[in-house]
């Protein structure tokens, strides 16, 4: 896809938690758009890449923009669980200032006309940071939002943290991007706040039909992967259900790292169902 070649309307500074190489929901739907743009038009801050987020990286997923990193305590890092998890959360607050910080010297250096922040659920870390950044600098700030914040706060912290500064957030916001009409809705009768929608973005060219002809007597398979918590379990419960009302031979295949013990719990296991387990 080229480029858009109309004159660019002004320089973009960009302030995500997770962007590309990662390949996350958030990162690879980010990577389809910021391949639309020149380094000249857009500077990406991020969280620093280290050995535990490399393992969701892909080599040849990166974005020719320019990049400027910070190192920030994830919860979510390999290892991190109960007690040791709950103080990284902690730490992870506390380094809000030193984001915002090194944010404000990227943004002094750079010169951005405006600042585009990213919904990092369940965090809330560098929208807070771009909040700031945009009031002390007096920058008109973007939110893009892939969810609605509030229900992704993970921690009673968190919930506090995001209770505090959504409304001043998005209040001083110039404008918010959602995924759907729903959302964006929602955010307008909340805040008053001019919103706009963008639908996921998606590299149309990487789609391809596979040419497979399909026996009568073939297995159907419904594939998921990823991690299973709430938000994902009511709608696997509900595909479990609705094969068994399926008159041809399906089964849902669900590639996870959660333990055989929570499925068992979650009630995600049975002869109907195929369970591979995979490493983060």
């Amino acid at each position: 896809m080229e480029k858009n070649p109309e004159k660019s309307t002004g320089k973009i500074l960009l302030v995500s938690d997770w962007a590309p190489p990662m390949l996350d929901g958030p990162s690879v739907i980010l990577g389809n758009i910021l391949r639309e743009f020149s380094p000249e038009e857009l500077v990406l801050f991020t969280r620093k890449l280290n050995r535990h987020t490399n393992i969701f990286c892909k080599k040849g997923n990166e974005v020719d923009v320019k990049r400027y990193t910070v190192s920030v305590p994830s919860p979510y890092a390999v290892g991190h669980s109960g007690f040791p998890r709950r103080i990284v959360r902690v730490l992870e607050i506390a380094f809000i200032p030193f984001t915002t910080i090194k944010g404000l010297l990227v943004a002094l250096r750079e010169k951005p006309d405006y600042i585009l922040a990213t919904s990092d659920i369940p965090h809330g870390h560098f929208m807070i940071a771009a909040f700031f950044i945009a009031e002390i600098l007096r920058k008109p700030l973007f939110f893009y939002l892939f969810d609605p914040i509030e229900e992704f706060a993970s921690s009673r912290m968190h919930k506090m943290l995001l209770k505090y500064f959504e409304p001043r957030m998005f209040r001083y916001a110039s404008g918010i991007i959602t995924m759907n009409s729903h959302l964006a809705e929602y955010y307008r009768k909340k805040y008053a706040v001019d919103c706009k929608v963008l639908h996921h973005s998606v590299r149309c060219p990487a789609l391809v039909r596979p040419a497979v002809s399909r026996g009568v007597n073939k297995t159907f398979r419904i594939v998921f992967s990823g991690n299973i918590s709430k938000y994902q379990l009511d709608a696997l419960l509900h595909l479990k259900e609705a094969v068994k009302l399926i008159n041809l031979n399906v089964k849902p295949v669900i590639y996870t790292p959660v333990n055989k013990a929570t499925l068992d719990f979650y009630g995600l296991t049975g002869d109907d169902i195929m369970i591979s387990h995979v490493d983060h």
